[in-house]
C-alpha cells in the first residue's frame, strides 16, 4: 500500500533525521524518489517544486542508475538501485502493465535531513519507454542471483569510468522528462 506523503509533516513520526542523500523505490503502479536534504534552502525547495525535471537511466548489470536533475535546485545525480534492495514486501513486476497508454508516475518527496519534515511532494509521470526500460532492467536483476560484493564492484568499475553523475548521464541508455 503506498504511503501518503503531505508537507510539513514528519516523513517518518518515529525519526527526526536522516541521512542526506536519495532512494529510489520502484513497485507496480508507482515510482518514488525521496531526496534526503539537509536544510534545503528556497531556490533548491522551489526547482524540486517546479523546475524542469530530468530523469536518465544507466543500466550496467548487475546495477541500474536513476540520476535526476531539477533545474535551479541540482544538477545530476545518481541513484544505484538493485531489485534484490527493495524490501520483499514493496517487490513486484510489472511496474506497469505493457498495454496500457499512460505514463508511470513518479513522486518526488524532498525532506529536511536536519527535521525529517516533507518539504516537497511533486506528483510526475515517467514516459512509457522509460517505465518499460526499468521494468525489464529490474525484471532481468531479479532472475540474477544477489552477490553484494559483485554489485560493489560493477558500482565502482562504473564509477571509474564516469566520475560524475552528469558524464554517467551522458551515456545513460534512456532519458525522459518528469511531466504533471
Amino acid at each position: 500500500m503506498a504511503q501518503t506523503y503531505v508537507v510539513g509533516q514528519p516523513y517518518a513520526p518515529a525519526r527526526a533525521a536522516w541521512p542526506e542523500g536519495a532512494e529510489f523505490r520502484a513497485r507496480p503502479g508507482t515510482l518514488e524518489l525521496h531526496l534526503f536534504w539537509r536544510e534545503p534552502p528556497p531556490h533548491a525547495i522551489a526547482g524540486v517544486h517546479h523546475g524542469r525535471a530530468e530523469f536518465a537511466l544507466f543500466i550496467e548489470p548487475p546495477v541500474l542508475w536513476l540520476l535526476y536533475r531539477f533545474h535551479g535546485a541540482c544538477d545530476w545525480v545518481d541513484v544505484p538501485c538493485s531489485w534484490h534492495q527493495i524490501p520483499e514486501s514493496q517487490r513486484g513486476l510489472p511496474l506497469q502493465d505493457p498495454a496500457s497508454p499512460t505514463r508511470l508516475p513518479l513522486t518526488v518527496v524532498l525532506v529536511d535531513a536536519a527535521t525529517g519534515v516533507i518539504t516537497v511532494v511533486r506528483p510526475l509521470t515517467v514516459s512509457l519507454v522509460f517505465a518499460a526500460a526499468l521494468d525489464a532492467a529490474l525484471h532481468t536483476q531479479a532472475q540474477q542471483p544477489w552477490s553484494p560484493l559483485r554489485y560493489k564492484a560493477a558500482c565502482t568499475m562504473a564509477y571509474d569510468r564516469y566520475p560524475t553523475a552528469a558524464a554517467m548521464a551522458q551515456v545513460a541508455q534512456y532519458h525522459t522528462r518528469g511531466r504533471a
